[in-house]
């Protein structure tokens, strides 16, 4: 029985590390795992006799206890050594103040040069103090859009809105956001996937049944609801 309690305290022994050395994360921590594993089942095969004294069963319980102490230690310090993963999504990250004042500044720039057709991402970059490389950095971790693509989006918006308030002329919209009737008709088809063209005609046929359920209705009052 000493024999094999030397044994094994003797290898317990040996998988003790200095607390303060850091080491690296590898297989070679499974390996120690296993190990330590190996020492704790003879451990508990011994536990098990009967014929164990009350002095090398409390030997052996105090050996058992430092084993997995040990491998409570190690493990918090393989886990505070193991690198962080951040795993954020999009509707989680709060935009700061700044944020919020930075992307207002865009909006109202651009706005304010709506008709400009030779604006650029270098004008809306100096406007807000920043370089052309900054400024995408920060629109990108933002808005997750590129300036450029920020100026396209506000553009076709706003000509969606003048379709929307009963301009039926592409050509004069485009013109009226700064852009060609091609560039118009192309990032409007990327955004809304539909044309200028059809979208207008959607509208008109919505608009001739919304006037003609409403004729329907009047139709339907009877002559005494007319009469009041």
């Amino acid at each position: 029985m000493k024999q094999l309690l030397t044994s094994i305290l003797g290898r317990l022994r040996s998988l003790q590390t200095p607390a303060l050395t850091p080491t690296p994360i590898t297989d070679a921590d499974d390996a120690r795992d296993k190990a330590i594993a190996a020492v704790t089942a003879p451990l508990e095969r011994v536990l098990g006799r009967n014929d164990l004294t009350s002095e090398v069963r409390s030997d052996v319980e105090k050996a058992l206890r430092n084993v997995r102490r040990l491998y409570r230690l190690q493990k918090d310090d393989r886990e505070q050594r193991r690198p962080v993963v951040l795993d954020v999504k999009p509707s989680e990250v709060t935009v700061s103040s700044i944020d919020e004042e930075l992307v207002r500044h865009v909006i109202a720039h651009i706005e304010a040069h709506m008709q400009d057709t030779d604006y650029s991402v270098t004008q809306l970059s100096s406007a807000v103090g920043m370089t052309r490389g900054h400024l995408y950095k920060k629109l990108m971790a933002i808005t997750g859009k590129s300036p450029l693509d920020i100026i396209r989006t506000i553009k076709t918006a706003r000509g969606k809105s003048l379709l929307d308030q009963g301009r039926t002329n592409i050509s004069e919209v485009s013109r009226m956001v700064g852009l060609s009737a091609k560039q118009f008709t192309n990032y409007f088809k990327e955004t809304y996937h539909t044309t200028p063209s059809d979208y207008l005609r959607h509208l008109n046929d919505t608009t001739r049944r919304q006037m003609a359920n409403a004729d329907n209705s009047m139709l339907a009052i009877s002559p005494t609801q007319q009469s009041l």
